[in-house]
C-alpha cells in the first residue's frame, strides 16, 4: 500500500504577474487559496509509473499541421492525471500558447480540437481565446462537447471551422471547459479527481473565474509539469514549401575551463515539402564553432532533438557567453522567409578556480495535521544517515485551516510560496530545480510520499541527485560559522565569513544573497501520524527564525572576502544547546525564475554558550585579531581545533594552535 503525497491546502498569496506575449501582457490574477494543480497521489511510490495509455495516432491531411502548447500525440498515462480537488465544480481550464508560432497558422482554417485526459471525464466546451487589441477577450473558436470524455485524446469537429486572423491579437489561449470532482476535503480520493494531462515542454496554465481577487485568469502552477493537452487541428493550403523550426536550446550554465559543453536542441520541419539537406551552425560569442550537415533527416511534419558537446575554444575568457544555433541553408538556399524561430541562443559561463562545498541545504517541508509527513521525516533522516553534509530545515506549515501548527510562522509561509510548494511532506534540495523528464515535472520541490520499505532506495536516490548537481553547482565561495549565544545580554551573536572566486559575481551575479536560519531539535508537540494523534511527536530541525530576510541579505564583501554579523534578541522557550545556525548563498529566493534560486555552498553549526567559548585572540599591548584562517587559506568565523592562522591589527601575521 503506497503513501501518498498530500494536497497543501493552506493559504496561498500569489503575487499578480504579468504575462508577455509579443510586446503585450495580460495580468494572471492574485490567488487566495487552494489554486496549485494537484497531483494524483497514487503516482506518489518508487516504483515505476502506469506508462501512458495506447492512444490512436491523429491522422492528418497532407494541408494539415497541428497548433498547440505542443504538436505530439504524447500524454499523460491513465493514473497519472492532475486536477483541482478542492475546487469542485465547473472549471475553465486554458494553455498559453506561443503568438510568434500561431502566427504562422494566420490565415489557415480551424476544423478539429482535441484534448488529452486520464480519467473518464466530463469537458463541456473547447476553445481558442484572443486578447485582442490589448483590452478584450473574444472567442475565436466555441464548440460544445457532450458525453462522457474517454482516457486518452478526444476529438472535436467543429461545426463551423474558423478561419483564423490574427489581426490585433496579442495573447492566445486554447482550453476547454471540465468538471472537476473533489477529493472528500481532501481526507480520501479519487482518482476521477485528476483528470488533467500535461505533456510536452513547459508553458503556463491558467482557470478563469472568481477565486478571491476578482474575476479573471488564476495561475495554477502548471509549469511543474508540461503542457495542457489540448490542440487545434489547421489546414491551409499557404503553409511555406521549406521550412524549419529551430529551438529548446539547452547547455548547463556552468562549464569549467578545459572541459566540453555538452548542448541540446530542437528541430521540426513545418514545411510541406521534406528538405533533402540543410545545414545547421553552432556559435560562441558570433564566433561559428561547428557546422552540421542535416543533423536528422526529416519526415512530413516531423521533429527531433540533438544532441552534442563541442571543446571549448583554449582563449575563451572566464564568465558569461553565449551559445547560438541557427539553421544556415536549406537545400543549398540562405532562408528569407518565417526566419524568426531559425535559431536559439542560451548563456553559459565559464569558470575556473571553485571550492569544497561544505554542506548540503534540505530544506523540509511539513504540517502536523498531515497524516503522511512523519514518513516524510524517516526519508530524510535515512539521506543524513547515508551523508553527514546535510543541513536540514523543517519548514512547517498548516495543511488543515482548523488545525493551528506551532512551528508555522509567516517566514515559512513565505518560503513556500516562493519555492512554489505543492504539498505535503516534501523537500527541496539545494534550491536546484528537477529536470523536466523528472516524474515531478520541472519543479524545485520534491515529493516525499513514498512507501516507507523504499527509504534506503529513495535516500540513495536523493543521494547521487545530489551529487550530480554539486558538479553542475559549484561552490563559488566558502561559508565560515560562528554562533555564540550570551546569556546575560539575552542575544544571539552570529557572524558569517569567507571568501569569494576572484569575479565571484560573474558567476553568482552581483544579487547574490546570504540567508541565516535558526533551527532547533527536540521540539514536543502533536502530530498527525497515519490517522492517529500523537501527543509527544518530536520534531527536529525546525525553523524558528530567519535571521536575515527571508530572501536573503546582501552579502558585505572587502575584496574577495566578506563578513556579516548578526545580533538576535533571544526568545525564553529556546534551548541552545538544541539549536543550530544554517547559513548559505544563493540566488535570491525572490528571483522570478525557479531555476535562479541555487545555493552555492551551505555551512551549519550548532549554537554554543559564551561561558568556555574562546574569545578573539589579543595581546597587552593593544593588538588585537582581525581576522583567522586555517592552514590552508580558509577564512574562519571562530577559533576552530588545530593550527589557526590569525592576523593582528598591525599587520603582523601569527600561528595559533587551538586544542579544543
Amino acid at each position: 500500500m503506497s503513501k501518498f503525497l498530500l494536497p497543501l491546502f493552506a493559504v496561498f498569496i500569489f503575487v499578480s504577474a504579468a504575462v508577455a506575449q509579443n510586446g503585450k501582457v495580460f495580468t494572471v490574477k492574485k490567488a487566495d487559496a487552494g489554486l496549485r494543480l494537484m497531483k494524483n497521489p497514487e503516482c506518489m511510490t518508487v516504483v515505476k509509473k502506469n506508462k501512458p495509455s495506447s492512444v490512436k495516432k491523429i491522422q492528418l491531411a497532407d494541408n494539415q499541421k497541428i497548433l498547440g502548447p505542443y504538436d505530439t500525440d504524447d500524454i499523460a498515462g491513465k493514473g497519472n492525471g492532475l486536477g483541482l480537488p478542492n475546487l469542485a465544480g465547473n472549471i475553465t481550464i486554458a494553455t498559453l500558447i506561443d503568438i510568434d508560432y500561431a502566427m504562422k497558422f494566420n490565415g489557415g482554417k480551424v476544423v478539429s480540437m482535441r484534448y488529452g485526459v486520464t480519467e473518464p471525464a466530463q469537458v463541456n466546451r473547447v476553445f481558442i481565446k484572443a486578447l485582442k487589441n490589448g483590452n478584450s477577450w473574444v472567442d475565436l473558436v466555441s464548440e460544445n462537447v457532450s458525453g462522457t470524455s474517454a482516457v486518452g485524446w478526444n476529438t472535436v469537429t467543429l461545426a463551423t471551422p474558423y478561419t483564423l486572423d490574427m489581426t490585433g491579437i496579442d495573447v492566445l489561449l486554447m482550453g476547454f471547459e471540465y468538471v472537476q470532482s473533489n477529493a472528500n476535503n481532501g481526507q480520501t480520493y479519487n482518482a476521477e479527481c485528476y483528470p488533467l494531462s500535461m505533456a510536452g515542454p513547459a508553458s503556463p496554465s491558467f482557470i478563469y473565474g472568481n477565486y478571491g481577487d476578482g474575476l479573471g485568469w488564476y495561475n495554477i502552477g502548471s509549469e511543474s509539469y508540461g503542457s495542457l493537452s489540448v490542440q487545434a487541428v489547421v489546414e491551409s493550403d499557404s503553409y511555406p514549401k521549406t521550412d524549419i523550426i529551430l529551438g529548446a536550446l539547452t547547455t548547463d550554465f556552468y562549464n569549467k575551463v578545459g572541459d566540453r559543453l555538452a548542448y541540446s536542441f530542437s528541430l521540426k520541419n513545418f514545411g510541406t515539402v521534406v528538405p533533402k539537406e540543410y545545414t545547421v551552425n553552432v556559435s560562441i560569442d558570433g564566433s561559428v564553432v561547428k557546422t552540421f550537415n542535416t543533423p536528422i533527416s526529416f519526415s512530413a511534419s516531423s521533429s527531433a532533438t540533438v544532441s552534442d558537446d563541442i571543446t571549448l575554444p583554449a582563449a575563451l575568457a572566464l564568465g558569461k557567453h553565449t551559445l547560438t544555433v541557427a539553421v544556415d541553408k536549406i537545400d543549398g538556399t540562405v532562408p528569407t522567409v518565417n526566419t524568426g524561430d531559425d535559431s536559439d541562443e542560451a548563456v553559459f559561463t565559464v569558470y575556473g578556480e571553485t571550492f569544497k562545498r561544505s554542506k548540503q541545504l534540505v530544506e523540509h517541508f511539513t504540517s502536523n495535521s498531515c497524516t503522511y509527513c512523519p514518513i516524510g521525516d524517516r526519508m530524510l533522516e535515512a539521506l543524513a544517515a547515508k551523508r553527514s553534509d546535510i543541513a536540514r530545515v523543517s519548514v512547517h506549515g498548516i495543511m488543515n485551516p482548523s488545525v493551528i501548527d506551532p512551528y508555522n510562522s509567516a517566514d515559512c509561509d513565505k518560503i513556500m510560496v516562493l519555492e512554489e510548494l505543492t504539498g505535503y511532506p516534501s523537500a527541496s534540495f539545494n534550491r536546484i530545480c528537477f529536470d523536466s523528464k523528472n516524474e515531478d515535472g520541472y519543479s524545485m520541490v520534491k515529493g516525499l510520499g513514498y512507501n516507507e520499505i523504499y527509504k534506503d532506495q529513495v535516500a540513495e536516490m536523493f543521494s547521487g541527485w545530489i551529487d550530480d548537481n554539486n558538479a553542475k553547482y559549484p561552490a563559488f565561495a566558502t561559508v565560515n560559522v560562528s554562533a555564540i549565544y550570551d546569556p546575560e545580554a539575552g542575544k544571539l551573536n552570529v557572524k558569517v565569513v569567507g571568501d569569494g572566486v576572484e569575479k565571484f559575481s560573474d558567476f553568482m551575479g552581483e544579487d547574490a544573497k546570504l540567508s541565516v536560519y535558526l533551527v532547533e531539535d527536540g521540539l514536543i508537540s502533536r502530530q498527525l501520524n497515519n490517522g492517529t494523534w500523537v501527543t509527544k511527536f518530536t520534531h527536529n530541525c525546525v525553523l524558528r527564525k530567519c535571521v536575515t530576510s527571508v530572501t536573503g541579505d546582501v552579502i558585505n564583501w572587502n575584496g574577495n572576502s566578506y563578513e556579516n554579523d548578526y545580533s538576535v534578541k533571544w526568545t525564553s522557550s529556546w534551548k541552545h544547546e538544541n539549536m543550530r545556525v544554517v547559513a548559505f548563498i544563493s540566488r535570491p529566493l525572490d528571483s522570478e525564475s525557479l531555476e535562479d534560486k541555487y545555493v552555492t555552498n551551505v555551512e551549519m553549526v550548532n549554537v554554543q554558550n559564551a561561558t568556555g567559548v574562546s574569545k578573539p585572540f589579543a595581546d597587552g599591548n593593544g593588538i588585537y585579531e582581525v581576522s583567522r584562517y586555517t592552514v590552508g587559506g580558509t577564512r574562519l568565523a571562530a577559533p576552530r581545533k588545530g593550527i589557526n592562522i590569525v592576523k593582528m591589527s598591525n599587520g603582523e601575521t601569527r600561528k595559533v594552535v587551538v586544542r579544543q
